[in-house]
C-alpha cells in the first residue's frame, strides 16, 4: 500500500507551504543541505540539524519525530484542525526532549522554533478488485 504524507510549514509571519514526505527519513534545519529547510532571515530558534522524521514502527498514519537539537519540541495533538492561535495558546500535549524522540499523527501541530507544522498522513491507498 503507498502512502503520501505532507507538511505544512507555518512560519512566525502567516506564511505557509506544504511540503510532500516522499523520502523514508527527512532531516529538518536551518542549514541548506536538509530536506527541509526552515529559515526565514531572522532568529527563529532552529538548529542547523533541528530533527529528523522517519515512519513510525507503532502508527501506520504516523511518523517518529526525533529531536536533534538542544531545544525542547512541543506537541500539540490534532492541533492542524483547529486555528492556530488558538492552538498554541493550549497546553501541547507532548514534549520531545533533547536527543530523545516521539510520535506525531495525523493532523497534530509540532512547534520548532519560531515554526508550526502540521503533519498530514494520508490514507493508504487500495486496490480495488474487480
Amino acid at each position: 500500500m503507498a502512502q503520501e504524507s505532507r507538511i505544512e510549514v507555518i512560519n512566525k509571519f502567516g506564511w505557509r507551504k506544504e511540503f510532500v514526505l516522499d523520502k523514508p527519513i527527512v532531516q529538518i534545519g536551518r542549514d541548506a543541505r536538509n530536506d527541509l529547510v526552515l529559515e526565514d532571515g531572522f532568529e527563529n530558534g532552529i538548529a542547523p540539524r533541528h530533527a529528523q522524521m522517519l515512519p513510525s514502527s507503532v502508527n501506520a498514519q504516523g511518523m517518529r519525530l526525533v529531536n536533534l537539537s538542544e531545544k525542547d519540541i512541543l506537541i500539540y495533538a490534532q492541533g492542524g484542525k483547529a486555528d492556530l492561535a488558538v492552538t498554541l495558546a493550549q497546553s501541547p500535549s507532548a514534549t520531545i526532549t533533547p536527543r530523545s524522540s516521539g510520535e506525531v499523527s495525523s493532523g497534530d501541530l509540532v512547534r520548532l522554533g519560531d515554526f508550526s507544522l502540521v503533519f498530514q498522513g494520508a490514507l493508504p491507498i487500495r486496490k480495488l478488485s474487480g
